[in-house]
């Protein structure tokens, strides 16, 4: 499509690329496509996604006024009742010797659940509850956020 002048791809981590701008570079990127597919989860927040990012700014790989794919993210919740999902998370029996079921109360599962494959019931509509600008991200002074 012609455009191998115009578009480089670095294959590698860019989180490894130290700075300034790589030798594979000639100049900053105008534009700045990020591969959010693997970030897709219930836990984006605290995935590489926002690291990247302010990784290649504060890094210098991006030029001012950089435009970034997709620009923003958005975090969405939905409260679900689902036995199913509580019957795999309960504790249910003591550990040397001490019942520690009250924890159930406070736990916290990092793990992907395929809500699709699982039975559940809304509660209540999905409702977007924070939005991630990239773009602004992105852009912000080195440092920022």
């Amino acid at each position: 499509n012609n455009f191998s002048k115009q578009v480089k791809v670095i294959e590698q981590d860019i989180m490894q690329q130290p700075a300034p701008v790589p030798m594979q570079l000639k100049f900053p990127a105008d534009t700045l496509v990020l591969d959010v597919a693997a970030h897709f989860s219930s836990d984006v927040l605290n995935s590489e996604l926002i690291p990247s990012v302010t990784h290649v700014r504060d890094a210098g790989f991006l030029q001012q006024g950089v435009t970034v794919v997709p620009s923003r993210v958005h975090l969405v919740v939905c409260l679900i009742e689902s036995t199913a999902i509580a019957e795999m998370e309960e504790i249910r029996q003591a550990v040397e010797g001490c019942d520690i079921t009250d924890f159930n109360k406070f736990s916290r599962d990092t793990r992907r659940i395929q809500l699709a494959t699982l039975p559940h019931r809304k509660l209540c509509q999905p409702t977007r509850c924070h939005t991630v600008d990239l773009e602004k991200l992105a852009r912000s002074p080195k440092g920022g956020c």
